[in-house]
């Protein structure tokens, strides 16, 4: 239970309106709560860009903060910055197999977004937990596509090395029909 004093610097930090208020529900249920700069929407965006364009660069400062903040968020893991980041996980089928399920599905029993002992309260109102829940229903419906996405650019990749050390061998290389 937070004391009075931390309640009232914590509320101090929340902007007027939906943050505020959700802030002071989630304390009255007995949460830690922390005010956050930005919109939970823009987090939950940023996910879906990065899922849909494969392109780590849509990865925000607002997605990689929630990432690495274990408030609701994933897990109080550090890289170096967001480009470290990026770099550790350049297509979001990584991000999804190393950090998202991993993360998701340690077993603490997080059945609803409220089921935190703290979490982060963005301006618009919706909390690390509450993005947690939306950025797990995007994850459910594209995973099997970014798995065959990542595949199929292993292959490509792969194909390419072959054919490049075959040729400078002086060899060719050519699929098996049907393989």
């Amino acid at each position: 239970m937070l004391s009075t004093e931390r309640i009232e610097e914590r509320l101090a930090a929340a902007k007027p309106g939906k943050q505020r208020s959700r802030m002071e529900e989630l304390i009255k249920d007995g949460k830690d709560v922390y005010a956050d700069k930005i919109q939970g929407k823009s987090i939950i965006d940023s996910f879906r860009r990065y899922c849909d364009t494969r392109d780590p660069d849509a990865i925000t400062n607002g997605l990689y903060r929630w990432s690495i903040n274990g408030a609701g968020g994933l897990n109080d893991i550090a890289h170096y910055d967001i480009h470290g980041f990026r770099a550790e996980y350049p297509h979001p089928a990584v991000y999804l197999e190393r950090l998202l399920y991993p993360e998701m599905n340690r077993g603490y029993g997080w059945r609803s977004p409220e089921d935190y002992h703290a979490l982060h309260v963005y301006t618009d109102g919706l909390t690390s937990g509450d993005v947690r829940f939306a950025i797990r229903e995007i994850a459910d419906a594209r995973r099997e596509a970014l798995l065959r996405d990542i595949a199929d650019e292993v292959r490509r990749r792969d194909e390419a090395q072959l054919k490049e050390l075959a040729a400078r061998l002086g060899y060719t290389v050519e699929p098996i029909p049907d393989a």
